[in-house]
């Protein structure tokens, strides 16, 4: 009983408890400050998310998803590294020292071992983002024209007119010729007239 009692001593009535306080305390900061974050991406992003308002509703679906889901990953993972390396400093751990350079060294690996993934995303994003073309329509990317079936981050699907179903990286998309949109654009101007 005695070696219980100096144990409860030495831990709970030491520094420990004062350092779980301030932890949680950082993390229901960081949990409150990504809550901000994320309402502040979905606000800066509402007139990009706009810009399909004529396409059906689950592709508008899909694409509003992915647009907001990069964004908010990537918040989410700099404000948890953020706060991991705030809650190890409060236990003791010399992050500076120990932890940072050990993960740096992990992001340039991860970075040239996925760059040609990581350049794909990146310009896939930026196709949905200016919305080139969407689901359903004929365009001509990389010299083949075609039905685009699917749209993700890293390819697109596009059925040819051959009857071949193309997958395109997005690093290889460096023209669109949308065929549908010019079509639609000229129908509503005849209605009009």
């Amino acid at each position: 009983m005695i070696r219980f009692y100096e144990y409860v001593r030495t831990i709970w009535l030491g520094a420990l408890p004062q350092q779980l306080i301030r932890a949680i305390l950082v993390a229901i900061l960081f949990e409150l400050l990504l809550v901000l974050v994320r309402r502040y991406i979905q606000a800066r992003l509402k007139p990009v998310l706009l810009r399909d308002a004529g396409d059906p509703p689950a592709i508008r679906v899909a694409r509003r998803r992915l647009l907001l889901a990069v964004p908010i990953f990537l918040s989410r993972a700099v404000l948890y590294v953020i706060a991991v390396l705030i809650i190890l400093r409060i236990f003791g751990l010399q992050t500076w020292a120990e932890v940072v350079p050990i993960g740096l060294a992990l992001v340039v690996v991860c970075l040239v071992a996925f760059w040609r993934v990581l350049r794909d995303v990146a310009q896939g994003y930026l196709i949905l983002y200016d919305h080139l073309y969407t689901r359903g329509e004929r365009v001509i990317i990389a010299g083949r024209e075609g039905v685009v079936q699917e749209i993700g981050l890293r390819s697109t699907h596009l059925h040819t007119t051959e009857g071949a179903n193309l997958i395109i990286p997005h690093s290889q998309v460096n023209e669109v010729v949308n065929l549908s949109r010019g079509k639609r654009a000229a129908a509503a101007e005849d209605t009009s007239s």
